[in-house]
């Protein structure tokens, strides 16, 4: 690069001697033309070029680029004077954000954290959580909402004051699978009892299997609390 730039120069003086040439073009208009040239193209100019340096009269000046990044122009004339040169552009590189800046450029959200440590197997309560403003980014399945984790087990240990992952909660069922429940078959008449075995996760009103402790036989009722299975749910 450094050798084209010398043949450039030799070129340009030799032409600049030669009487045809007694009108010129000074490096502060080649420089102008460039900046110009480089905002209508929405690109950075840093151009260093001495002002006082002369080069062949030109009746129109024709830009290009020579890199991708447009550090290295091209800078062409064909009349009356045909000649060219490689300008550097100089384009400044962003400075480097550090950590702790990035931190603070993150959006601020409101997130649920507990009041105290909590271990596991916990049932998170109303009076376990507050809501806090924190810098930290969004989607990364952190509890946004009091009924993310009202009502929800603990599955690992949770820190009081820490943004809680939704990934280390686990709904608390009414009825859940494996409990021991009483199943309940009753008529206008007539009212069976059995106890049985949760074979599913149940809220209220949801329909589970159940199986029947003695027989074995698998029966499907309503959810009606936290201890009893209904073959019919009740009519509101």
């Amino acid at each position: 690069m450094k050798t084209k730039f010398k043949l450039h120069l030799v070129l340009i003086s030799i032409l600049i001697c030669h009487p045809l040439f007694s009108k010129e073009i000074s490096g502060e208009f080649i420089k102008d033309s460039a900046k110009n040239w480089l905002n209508n193209n929405g690109v950075e100019e840093n151009i260093s070029l001495l002002s006082e340096i002369k080069y062949p009269k030109c009746n129109k000046l024709v830009f290009s680029t020579v890199s991708l990044n447009y550090s290295l122009i091209k800078v062409f004339c064909e009349k009356p004077n045909k000649w060219s040169i490689i300008l550097r552009n100089k384009i400044l590189k962003p400075k480097r954000i550090k950590k702790s800046q990035k931190l603070n450029d993150r959006y601020k959200n409101e997130v649920i954290v507990l009041k105290n440590d909590l271990d596991i197997g916990s049932v998170v309560s109303p009076d376990d959580i507050k809501e806090i403003s924190v810098n930290t980014s969004i989607n990364r399945g952190i509890a946004l909402s009091k009924n993310d984790v009202i009502g929800k087990r603990i599955k690992n240990k949770i820190l009081a004051n820490k943004p809680i992952y939704l990934k280390n909660l686990e709904k608390n069922w009414m009825i859940e699978k494996n409990s021991k429940v009483i199943f309940e078959n009753s008529s206008e008449f007539i009212k069976i009892k059995v106890d049985g075995i949760a074979l599913e996760n149940g809220d209220l009103n949801d329909k589970i299997k159940v199986k029947n402790i003695s027989s074995g036989e698998i029966l499907t009722g309503f959810v009606n609390n936290n201890k009893k299975v209904i073959f019919r749910p009740k009519q509101f």
